[in-house]
């Protein structure tokens, strides 16, 4: 709605003062930019992990193991047990009590998206912050420049500007001083998700972490250029079969049910 107002009023008064006809435009193109990164945070899959079926426990093991080792071409992966979705997981897996679900990479619950922001939709979460960010500055700095050339307009060549005439454009007034404060928000969150992204980290990773010492690499490549298949969609678009056939096209993601045949375990 800010964007909106922007380009209703100061935004066409400034096309019209001659400062640029491409100042609405671009108001216009960096919000629909935002919008439609928003659609796609929340309706892309984030990486929802399929459940598996409830395990028999035998007696003389009590439940099932926490964690195991489980190797894949010679690598060796730590897995989680979920009690709730009865799979063993990536470490860097989470189930989220909001969804109900484990989730790759899981970074937080949005409510503002609407679903968990994993990875697969980690990216066009962290375009819409960042475009958003650059909403807000754009629509700040132009709301300045309407003050200040409307001012100068009205009092003639002098340039006198007094706070009465601030007042005279109040929809200008009322937007930068909105976006200032929000700026500091948004902006804040498009640094600290580039801080996380360079340190490799999730949002729930950094705050379990930030008294250790540990560190890890980048996820720059992860982020923007890995694909992640949709678990959820190459589940339904299989034909009914065996479960533990059904899983083998996501062991390379260690993502694997509780009785699957575990090849080497520590």
């Amino acid at each position: 709605l800010p964007s909106v107002g922007f380009i209703a009023i100061p935004g066409l008064e400034l096309a019209e003062m001659q400062a640029s006809p491409a100042i609405p435009i671009i108001a216009g193109l960096i919000m629909l930019h935002a919008v439609l990164f928003l659609v796609a945070a929340g309706s892309t899959d984030p990486g929802i992990l399929p459940r598996g079926p409830a395990p028999i426990v035998p007696e003389s093991l009590g439940e099932m193991p926490l964690l195991f080792d489980f190797e894949i071409d010679g690598a060796k992966h730590t897995l989680k047990y979920c009690k709730t979705c009865h799979i063993y997981r990536n470490m860097r897996a989470s189930h989220c009590r909001e969804c109900d679900n484990c989730v790759l990479d899981l970074d937080h619950h949005c409510p503002w998206v609407g679903t968990c922001v994993g990875r697969r939709n980690y990216l066009f979460f962290f375009v819409f912050v960042v475009s958003c960010t650059v909403q807000c500055f754009y629509v700040g700095i132009c709301c300045g420049i309407h003050i200040s050339m409307a001012s100068s307009r009205d009092n003639g060549s002098e340039g006198k500007f007094a706070m009465q005439d601030v007042m005279r454009y109040p929809v200008s007034m009322l937007l930068a001083v909105y976006t200032f404060c929000i700026v500091w928000a948004v902006g804040s969150l498009s640094c600290f998700h580039c801080f996380l992204i360079s340190t490799g980290l999730t949002t729930r990773e950094y705050i379990k972490t930030q008294d250790e010492e540990e560190t890890s690499n980048s996820r720059c490549h992860d982020v923007c250029c890995a694909r992640t298949p949709s678990f959820i969609q190459e589940l339904r678009a299989q034909s009914p079969g065996d479960f533990q056939e059904r899983f083998r096209s996501f062991e390379k993601y260690a993502v694997l049910p509780c009785d699957h045949p575990v090849r080497s375990v520590n």
